[in-house]
């Protein structure tokens, strides 16, 4: 009985472990920390994980389009750093702007620096995303 009773702890011991390393991995992407991701990869985590997106691009900009359950917290304004402190630092985040704008990299500093715990970037932004034929709402 006492075989069964340690084999039985190993055993979930180890499910356990393999369910938290899996939580943290999409198909082979870390997800934990800060983390510059593809269109691809940010479609990927967005379908698998609970992620609060953040679209850091100005209101006209985000009404042409954005990614679907975006929220729209302008970078240059002062509006993302306003609504950014009050979020739970624990929660995982997907941010994007332009591409290349630099804009997403400067937010992502600005998270880690406030104790953010994990943050993916989509760094090549929404042109990216729409390169990749991937839906936006209008």
């Amino acid at each position: 009985m006492k075989k069964f009773l340690l084999i039985s702890f190993v055993l979930f011991v180890s499910v356990k472990s393999i369910a938290q390393i899996d939580s943290s991995l999409i198909y082979g992407l870390d997800i934990t920390g800060f983390v510059d991701v593809t269109a691809q990869e940010a479609n990927i985590s967005i379908q698998k994980i609970n992620l609060k997106i953040i679209d850091l691009r100005s209101a006209d900009e985000f009404y042409n389009g954005h990614l679907n359950h975006a929220i729209n917290w302008y970078y240059t304004d002062g509006s993302f750093t306003k609504h950014i402190i009050k979020q739970n630092h624990h929660k995982t985040f997907l941010i994007y702007a332009d591409s290349r704008d630099g804009i997403s990299d400067s937010a992502m500093d600005d998270m880690e620096q406030l104790g953010f715990e994990n943050v993916l970037n989509m760094n090549e932004g929404i042109h990216d995303w729409i390169e990749n034929k991937l839906p936006v709402v209008k």
